[in-house]
């Protein structure tokens, strides 16, 4: 390691070479003269040979120049290219070393950082099991498992504060599912869903308009049931005491009045709806006893007074 680093300071002997054209003056002089030369020429039919002549001799000039810049470029280029090649080499030899050590540099960071997310999760687990908050209500901050300050009193503040903030939550939900209980018991509903959207994260405050709306369904499709079920028990006794009506009983049997067949079956009895009798002793505001009232109306319910 010493030796490589004394290398560091390595020099590379350079000269800048010098490019000079001979009898430079008299190559331009003698371009610029045949360029204007051949410049104020006007060709014409008459001398299309020479036109053709005057572009090969021209295309001959512009050549042999060109193939002198090449020439002398590729020779001004091959030491250059020669030592790209010898410093690149090196470069990528140190590069495939640097390489290989930051891939073990980047396995012992990732490991480092696993081993500290296991301790991490054990003392958020001690500390969410003393407040009897389960480990999974903790949002694990991603920055609890940098190596600066980790565990330190700052981050076990934090961890704290974010159990404590759960276990107001599970206090919180407790409450409501309680309210949300005994309020959905008395609007006569199945208390079970909502209390699984309490554990959801909902607030009793925002369910019970809910469960208003969801009673107050419930009550309009009995009520709709109940009054379908009344018309068609209405229905079936008026038919039936139609086709009674229809029939007469001649000796032993029975004769429709309308055609004169008889009736092999027997009469059909007209059913009798039963109805009960009971005593109530009630309790409500007037607005209460004025719906109540409106309601037993609506349904025909025979009410006596009782002294």
């Amino acid at each position: 390691m010493n030796e490589l680093m004394t290398l560091t300071q390595f020099e590379v002997q350079f000269e800048p070479s010098v490019i000079a054209v001979k009898n430079e003056d008299k190559l331009t002089e003698m371009v610029e003269k045949t360029a204007e030369h051949y410049k104020s020429l006007v060709f014409s039919d008459e001398n299309i040979l020479e036109a053709k002549q005057a572009r090969k001799e021209l295309n001959d000039i512009s050549k042999m120049i060109d193939d002198q810049r090449k020439a002398v470029k590729n020779g001004y280029s091959a030491p250059l290219n020669e030592f790209e090649g010898k410093m690149k080499k090196l470069t990528g030899t140190i590069k495939e070393v640097s390489d290989n050590i930051n891939a073990g540099i980047k396995d012992f960071d990732e490991r480092e950082r696993q081993k500290r997310s296991e301790e991490l999760s054990q003392k958020i687990a001690e500390i969410a099991e003393a407040k009897g908050v389960p480990f999974e209500m903790i949002p694990v901050q991603p920055s609890w498992s940098n190596k600066t300050g980790f565990l330190g009193k700052k981050m076990l503040e934090e961890i704290e504060s974010a159990v404590d903030i759960a276990w107001k939550e599970l206090e919180r939900i407790a409450g409501d599912k309680k309210v949300i209980v005994s309020y959905a018991t008395i609007k006569g509903l199945e208390p079970d869903s909502w209390m699984e959207m309490v554990e959801q994260g909902h607030f009793a405050a925002e369910l019970m308009p809910l469960i208003d709306k969801a009673a107050e369904d419930k009550a309009n499709r009995l009520a709709k049931e109940e009054q379908e079920r009344k018309a068609k028990d209405e229905y079936d006794a008026a038919i039936a005491q139609m086709e009674l009506e229809k029939q007469e009983q001649v000796g032993e049997v029975m004769i429709d009045r309308e055609t004169g067949e008889i009736v092999d079956e027997a009469p059909t009895q007209v059913p009798e709806v039963e109805t009960q009798t009971v005593i109530l002793q009630l309790t409500g505001t007037i607005h209460q006893f004025q719906a109540l009232n409106q309601k037993i109306v609506e349904l025909g319910i025979a009410v006596k007074e009782v002294g």
